[in-house]
C-alpha cells in the first residue's frame, strides 16, 4: 500500500515501508549508500534491482521534494509516498504521519546543506 494523503483522510502506513525507508536514512548517513541527481531526480540503486528515486518540486522549489518512490527489479512500486505540497503545508492542512517523517529526514539526508563557494573558502582556511 502507498501512502497517500488529502486534506480529509489519510490512509495508515504500512510498517515495513517506515522500516525500509528508515533504514535507507540510516545507510545514507553511514555513507553506505551513494545518491546521484539526474536532472530533477535524485536516484539511487540499490540490490536486487531495488530503484530508490526522489522527484525534485519545480525549480521554485528545488530544495523540496514531490514524489518518493521505491520499486523492485520488476518496476513494481513498492512505496510510494507524495508530498503534501507546499500549499497544504502553507494552509495547515498538511498532514503528517511516520511514513511521510521518515521521507522528509531521507529528503533531507540525502539533499544535504547546500554547499557554496564561501563555504568552500572556510573550509580551506580552516584546514591551513
Amino acid at each position: 500500500m502507498s501512502a497517500r494523503y488529502n486534506a480529509l483522510v489519510q490512509f495508515p502506513d504500512d510498517p515495513r515501508q517506515v522500516e525500509l525507508v528508515k533504514g535507507l536514512l540510516e545507510k545514507t548517513q553511514q555513507g553506505k549508500i551513494g545518491w546521484v541527481k539526474q536532472g530533477t531526480a535524485v536516484t539511487t540503486s540499490l540490490p536486487n534491482g531495488i530503484a530508490v528515486n526522489f522527484v525534485l518540486a519545480t525549480a521554485l522549489l528545488s530544495d523540496s521534494w514531490q514524489l518518493f518512490t521505491v520499486r523492485d527489479k520488476q518496476g513494481n512500486e513498492l512505496v510510494r509516498v507524495d508530498s503534501p505540497g507546499v500549499f497544504a503545508i502553507i494552509a495547515g492542512s498538511a498532514i503528517t504521519s511516520p511514513l511521510l517523517a521518515a521521507t522528509n529526514e531521507l529528503f533531507t539526508a540525502v539533499h544535504g546543506p547546500k554547499i557554496d563557494d564561501l563555504d568552500r573558502a572556510i573550509e580551506s582556511v580552516k584546514k591551513l
